[in-house]
């Protein structure tokens, strides 16, 4: 077991370059509000959310949503340690789930549970906010637009780390907010899963490395023909991607 994780260490820093630099003690307070692209990692395999979060003092509000539909969500934060709360509606009757985790900038990672027992861990990027422009259609029509988007096809993606760069490409195929597909870099070949909601995306998959699982997320926003976004590698490495359609 040591063996395999002095492994996947050694070639993440082949992939990715050395550590990125250290960063500056002064921490500032957690800000968590806004949207969220999430992905929980459970016995079922990766399970990608949209969580929506308003926060009031210590106090949060919003909802989660996923292809199974949409809940309210509450919860606190202290500092930079945040716990969510909701009802996840199974066929079987409500689950009580748990969220426990840390807040780092733009970056969340932690565990869950379901109904009282550890069910997995959990981690999401915050999904980057639009910017206003001139002469830009109001958002009414900008949600309309966001929703006619499809984004199956070929992409040549572009990621960048604090040391490093990468150009994989990525085949998409979505079907109304599921979406699947194939990585495809240099590392070899595996399938990723994930879901669209409107311009708001995130994927997930497997890079197998001499036998050890490496668990990739992508997170971002879509246009007609480019994405943009962040990337995280596991717990080993964090960076940021963009993407036109081939």
């Amino acid at each position: 077991m040591k063996a395999s994780q002095h492994v996947i260490g050694f070639v993440v820093v082949m992939l990715l370059g050395a550590a990125a630099p250290a960063r500056a003690s002064a921490v500032q307070a957690a800000d968590i509000t806004g949207k969220w692209n999430l992905l929980f990692n459970t016995q079922d395999g990766p399970r990608p959310a949209q969580l929506t979060i308003k926060k009031d003092g210590d106090k949060l509000t919003g909802t989660i949503a996923s292809d199974e539909g949409e809940v309210p969500v509450e919860g606190s934060i202290k500092g930079s340690d945040v716990e969510i709360d909701f009802t996840y509606p199974a066929s079987s009757g409500p689950i009580p789930i748990v969220m426990t985790g840390t807040v780092s900038g733009d970056s969340v990672k932690g565990s869950f549970a379901a109904g009282g027992s550890p069910a997995g861990d959990w981690s999401g990027t915050r999904t980057p906010a639009k910017d206003a422009k001139a002469g830009k259609p109001d958002g009414a029509k900008e949600s309309k637009e966001s929703a006619k988007l499809d984004v199956s096809g070929t992409w040549q993606f572009n990621v960048q780390t604090s040391a490093q760069s990468g150009t994989p490409t990525i085949v998409l195929k979505q079907n109304g907010e599921t979406l699947t597909g194939e990585y495809q870099g240099q590392y070899g070949t595996a399938p990723l899963k994930g879901t669209i909601k409107g311009a708001d995306l995130t994927f997930a998959f497997d890079l197998d490395i001499q036998g050890t699982s490496l668990h990739v997320v992508y997170a971002g926003t879509a246009e007609k023909d480019a994405m943009k976004g962040s990337v995280a590698y596991g717990d080993m490495a964090e960076g940021v991607f963009t993407a036109r359609r081939k």
